[in-house]
């Protein structure tokens, strides 16, 4: 995801078409390419029969989130123009990937154990 950031960043330096072209083809092998590292973690990490619980979680989270980043980035485009805009943007992106993969829990994954569920805990 920081490749991912960093890349929306350049847009903000772009000049021509061609650029945006390329920008776009990276964003979407780098937003591929986190989608499967992310269902391969969920699918390892998360019991079966918890599974759809956390998954729906995460589609709530993401339907919510989509349209207030819409907002956030129609405001920084208004306010300071796009280009600001992709730059902060692409910025914040890349800076919490960083602090994410700096965080002690995401480097200790490998050591991650499923539990599984009590009894008739689900019944």
């Amino acid at each position: 995801m920081a490749i991912f950031g960093l890349t929306i960043v350049g847009m903000g330096f772009s000049r021509d078409g061609a650029w945006l072209a390329a920008a776009y083809a990276v964003l979407g092998l780098t937003f591929a390419a986190s989608e499967v590292v992310t269902s391969s973690l969920w699918q390892r990490m998360v019991p079966d029969e918890f599974r759809g619980r956390v998954l729906s979680t995460m589609s709530t989270f993401a339907r919510v989130a989509n349209p207030i980043g819409y907002v956030a980035a129609g405001w920084l485009g208004t306010a300071f123009g796009v280009r600001v805009g992709l730059w902060i943007g692409g910025s914040a992106i890349a800076l919490l990937t960083g602090i994410t993969a700096l965080s002690r829990t995401v480097r200790r994954l490998d050591e991650v154990h499923l539990v599984e569920a009590p009894d008739g805990y689900l019944s």
